[in-house]
């Protein structure tokens, strides 16, 4: 079911542009952080006895929203050639989340195992608290996980200048709590995380 919403978000993103994908998957990302108010299991969850139960927000929204990360975290071609693979391997045959994850990983020539643990069998998602400061050309920003469980995760920051250019930068999230120090012409009108919509989390004071 995540595939099909996924891919129903990519018909939409050929058709009418990366915004529009960009838009549609914003808008999973409220299901998911609404839909876990009330439901703390994982995507895969095999506590789930009753097969009535079996779909949810988790198994289309969330697991649409790995996929979204997974293609930004292996490359736009490689994850095509990854898809392509999958298919023409198991068509017309019963997989497993393992079967798709190394699959990916001889696409990719990368071990995914960590990806695939903390998005797919971990519960929850990465809540960040996003700080920052100036002064005399330098722009200090803070992130802080704010959630039990720790995520690994790249992390682009958006900073918007006086002059109306933005800057983007990546932050590879792995603490509790990671600094940026960037020097910076002029000074910063505001800074914002994720601008592409790339990453699934929930920004939290």
């Amino acid at each position: 079911e995540g595939f099909a919403t996924y891919f129903g978000a990519l018909y939409a993103e050929n058709a009418y542009g990366p915004q529009r994908l960009a838009e549609d998957m914003r808008k999973s990302r409220e299901q998911v952080i609404k839909y876990y108010l009330k439901n703390t299991g994982p995507v895969v969850d095999t506590t789930i006895m009753n097969i009535d139960k079996v779909l949810s927000t988790n198994t289309y929204q969330k697991a649409a929203w790995v996929l979204h990360m997974l293609r930004q975290e292996i490359g736009d071609d490689t994850f095509w050639k990854g898809i392509r693979s999958f298919y023409a391997t198991y068509k017309n045959k019963n997989v497993l989340t393992v079967d798709f994850r190394k699959t990916m990983e001889t696409a990719s020539g990368k071990d995914l195992r960590g990806f695939f643990d903390q998005w797919l069998y971990r519960r929850g998602h990465p809540k960040l608290a996003l700080a920052w400061t100036y002064n005399k050309g330098t722009l200090s920003i803070t992130v802080n996980q704010k959630q039990a469980q720790l995520f690994e995760f790249p992390l682009e920051v958006m900073v918007r200048l006086e002059d109306k250019t933005t800057l983007v930068k990546t932050i590879q999230v792995k603490g509790s709590t990671e600094l940026l120090s960037i020097t910076v012409e002029g000074k910063p009108l505001g800074v914002s995380l994720d601008p592409a919509t790339r990453l699934l989390f929930e920004e939290v004071k």
